[in-house]
């Protein structure tokens, strides 16, 4: 997994959602379409399609009028100079503390949202912070 690519990423979704873009252009990875495969499940963004003669990704972003945009925040949390795992109890204090928020978890069996962990009782280490 290459973290640069990610962190490449995260920054691109957090800087056009303050701008207020419609949409934004990303780098084609295997991690970037899981990412956003989730993303586009949760709700997150509108969807995306990939552009063939470029390698890149077009996402478009979703915004609602409750608040500003369909997630406040992600933050790159596992990083290559920290780590950082969570076992089951880690996960479950966890989420009682930050209630609003959500990670998303490599896991053995792959990427996975911290419900599915809790549910399947397996840990690993957290990619992604997404704050709502």
């Amino acid at each position: 997994m290459n973290h640069f690519e990610i962190s490449k990423f995260i920054s691109k979704i957090n800087i056009a959602r303050q701008g207020h873009f419609k949409v934004i252009k990303v780098q084609h990875s295997k991690i970037v379409l899981k990412l956003l495969e989730f993303f586009e499940e949760m709700g997150i963004i509108r969807g995306f399609y990939i552009i063939p003669d470029e390698a890149q990704i077009k996402v478009f972003l979703k915004y609602k009028v409750a608040y500003v945009g369909g997630i406040i925040r992600i933050k790159h949390v596992s990083k290559p100079s920290k780590r950082v795992y969570f076992d089951m109890m880690k996960l479950i204090k966890t989420k009682e503390k930050f209630s609003k928020c959500f990670y998303i978890i490599v896991t053995k069996k792959g990427l996975m949202t911290d419900a599915e962990c809790l549910r399947q009782k397996i840990g690993g280490e957290v990619l992604l912070k997404i704050i709502l």
